[in-house]
């Protein structure tokens, strides 16, 4: 801060100590003297020096402590912030590869096991080790009754979408699945327009349309790849929920817009809880034999399944508390890549060229549309 004044006043530079959170707007002193009244008067003149280096030493000896003006420059740490953000990105980064696990579990489960057991373990084993992190951490469970709707839409919807990419993963290629439930950010942006009515811009809704061509040929629809009609497509109902998981996201997502002063871990916890209770129901209602696992392949899938699940939530959280979430969104499309490392080297399946193409049009597509949005909201 400076005070335009006599060209006698004196400018004192002090760096802002480390451990100062707010400048004293006191720490500027006026100094003493009339102000010039014409206009090209040196004092009033953008184009010279705050200092003049002319002056004699007696006359800088006859400056009182009243003309000081001292000027405190906030200090900056680029490097320490560069390394933080490069720190975030790998958090990303390593959740994706958590939830990629995830996925390569699901798949490897099901060789065991139906879509519905798989994740009702999923849901149970997850439950008791996130009520071991809220025991630890000593969370609040108390939700306020402006909150219970939209906590108990998010749980049904979340459930809901969590068994259909299980159902969609155990049933179609791993890598095709995994592509579909992908582009909920398109379902987002949609949504979003209607839902909360933000505006869509026209390159927005040409990445949002061009997404959809790279689903049509990671489906493969038998009407446009008439040559993967016999047994080259994946069935029908598996795409329906595929596609059906990624527009839930998209709900959950609009949904936590709305949840967005709850804590993460309490919105878990009570999806969890209302999971668990939602699978064993389900099990119920289609008459499926509910057994405890026994197989030694079985109980690792299920058990990794709910352990990477857990970790990738607290290392994408992590990362999602610096990085902009516009970059943190476009960094979980390693996720996909991921996918299609596991499905060719562990699981063994073999990777369509058709995917691998659909699978880059979708990445494109949908971000741009979360750079744009990114963008918008600075």
């Amino acid at each position: 801060m400076l005070s335009r004044s006599s060209a006698r006043g004196l400018a004192v530079v002090a760096p802002l100590p480390p451990n100062l959170s707010k400048i004293d707007t006191d720490t500027v002193k006026k100094p003493v003297g009339d102000p010039g009244t014409n206009g090209d008067d040196e004092t009033t003149r953008d184009d010279l020096p705050l200092l003049k280096l002319n002056r004699s030493s007696e006359e800088l000896s006859k400056i009182d402590d009243d003309e000081i003006v001292t000027i405190v420059l906030p200090s900056t740490a680029k490097a320490s912030w560069s390394s933080e953000k490069l720190r975030s990105l790998g958090y990303i980064i390593i959740a994706a590869f958590n939830f990629s696990i995830v996925s390569a579990s699901v798949k490897y489960a099901s060789h065991y096991a139906n879509s519905n057991i798989i994740v009702f373990w999923r849901m149970l084993i997850g439950l008791a080790m996130n009520c071991l992190w809220v025991r630890y951490k000593k969370a609040n469970l108390f939700v306020g009754r402006k909150d219970r709707f939209l906590i108990l839409f998010r749980c049904f919807v979340g459930t809901s979408g969590t068994t259909m990419s299980f159902y969609a993963m155990s049933n179609m290629p791993l890598t095709d699945a995994v592509v579909i439930i992908f582009t909920s950010p398109i379902f987002t942006f949609f949504l979003a327009a209607v839902v909360l009515g933000e505006a869509i811009d026209y390159v927005d809704l040409v990445g949002g349309v061009t997404s959809f061509v790279g689903v049509l040929l990671v489906t493969r629809p038998a009407i446009l790849f008439p040559s993967h009609a016999s047994g080259g497509s994946a069935p029908f109902l598996a795409i329906v929920c595929a596609m059906g998981s990624s527009l839930s996201q998209a709900i959950v997502y609009i949904t936590m817009r709305k949840m967005k002063d709850l804590e993460n871990l309490l919105v878990i916890q009570y999806f969890l809880m209302f999971g668990a209770c939602y699978s064993a129901f389900m099990l119920w209602a289609l008459g499926v034999t509910l057994e405890l696992p026994t197989d030694p392949g079985f109980l690792c899938a299920i058990f990794g399944c709910a352990f990477f699940s857990l970790v990738g939530q607290w290392f994408l959280t992590k990362g999602f508390q610096t990085v902009k979430a516009g970059i943190a969104s476009v960094m979980r499309y390693f996720d996909v890549v991921f996918v299609m490392c596991l499905d060719a080297l562990v699981l063994g399946e073999t990777v369509n060229l058709y995917s691998v193409l659909g699978a880059a049009i979708i990445i494109s597509g949908a971000s741009v549309i979360v750079m744009r949005q990114a963008v918008t909201k600075k």
